[in-house]
């Protein structure tokens, strides 16, 4: 058996990059959700408890 290397990197930026370009998303949608995952991981987002979901 032969097994080809490739330099392919994944993550979810790029899931969600190859997915919009095949499933013709919205692209000002797919900016705005990769915009919210760098605001989170900079602490610029908040976390609702589970039990304060259904207050």
């Amino acid at each position: 058996m032969i097994v080809k290397q490739t330099n392919l990197k994944l993550s979810s930026r790029n899931i969600i990059k190859d997915s919009a370009k095949e499933d013709n998303y919205d692209p000002a949608f797919v900016k705005e959700i990769l915009k919210s995952r760098d605001d989170i991981k900079k602490g610029r987002g908040g976390k609702i408890a589970t039990e304060d979901l259904w207050k």
